[in-house]
């Protein structure tokens, strides 16, 4: 299997169902610029991410894999990112019409408060990171260091600035991540067999789900489909949200 025989058989299926079963609600010009907004922020913020992961030899593409690459990545892997976020959205935005009581109509208030939550946020993750960069652990917690040091703050800095939006929504926003983490596990168990990709066994911690996919890869996409979820409300105006 090729990575784009890949997007074939695990993108391009919900892609196709979530389209047909929103074909009677077409976006609002809101949306468009959210989804705009959404995909300039993907790949500038997952790609240098994804591309130093490959250089560190965290994981890897086999060459025969693949088309070609941009930097270290294949063209696929940068077409994974806007897929997921478009599927997340598209599910988030099927709950919404599907679900009327998610449209809480809420607003959220950048106050002082949260301004200086923000900068302790910035100078935690900045020594933080600075510490480990400095005194890094052992090679095994590269992985775990990678994803969380990467994605945790943003989650957290979205928590600061929309709590209002989010926590009468937390059981929504936790069971459509399990969802997408869920499936996309599956997913990845099958590519990680067919050698789509592969991981550097010195470079995880070592904990695998059925004794092939390393379980930070899981954890990705649990994480990154509840940023995308949370960064579209967030964008969404009030009266859409």
């Amino acid at each position: 299997m090729t990575y784009l025989q890949f997007h074939s058989l695990f993108n391009l299926p919900p892609l196709l169902l979530f389209l047909y079963l929103q074909k009677e609600h077409p976006p609002q010009l809101a949306e468009m610029l959210c989804l705009g907004l959404l995909f300039l922020a993907v790949g500038l913020f997952t790609s240098p991410w994804d591309n130093a992961a490959v250089k560190k030899g965290i994981w890897g593409f086999p060459d025969h894999q693949h088309r070609f690459k941009i930097n270290y990545l294949p063209i696929e892997e940068y077409l994974f990112f806007f897929i997921q976020t478009v599927l997340v959205i598209l599910s988030t935005r099927w709950a919404y019409l599907t679900f009327p009581s998610l449209s809480l109509h809420l607003e959220t208030t950048l106050t002082p408060l949260k301004g200086v939550m923000c900068l302790l946020l910035f100078l935690i993750w900045f020594f933080l990171g600075r510490s480990l960069h400095q005194k890094p652990l052992a090679p095994r917690w590269n992985y775990t260091v990678h994803l969380f040091l990467w994605f945790s703050p943003l989650i957290l800095l979205q928590w600061i600035i929309g709590y209002e939006l989010f926590a009468p929504r937390l059981p929504f926003l936790l069971l459509l991540s399990m969802a997408w983490g869920l499936y996309y596990t599956l997913c990845d168990l099958v590519a990680t067999a067919q050698g789509i990709w592969h991981f550097d066994s010195q470079q995880i911690h070592g904990t695998k789900i059925l004794n092939i996919l390393p379980w930070e890869e899981s954890a990705f996409f649990w994480i990154t489909s509840l940023l995308v979820a949370q960064s579209y409300i967030l964008l969404l105006p009030a009266s859409l949200r």
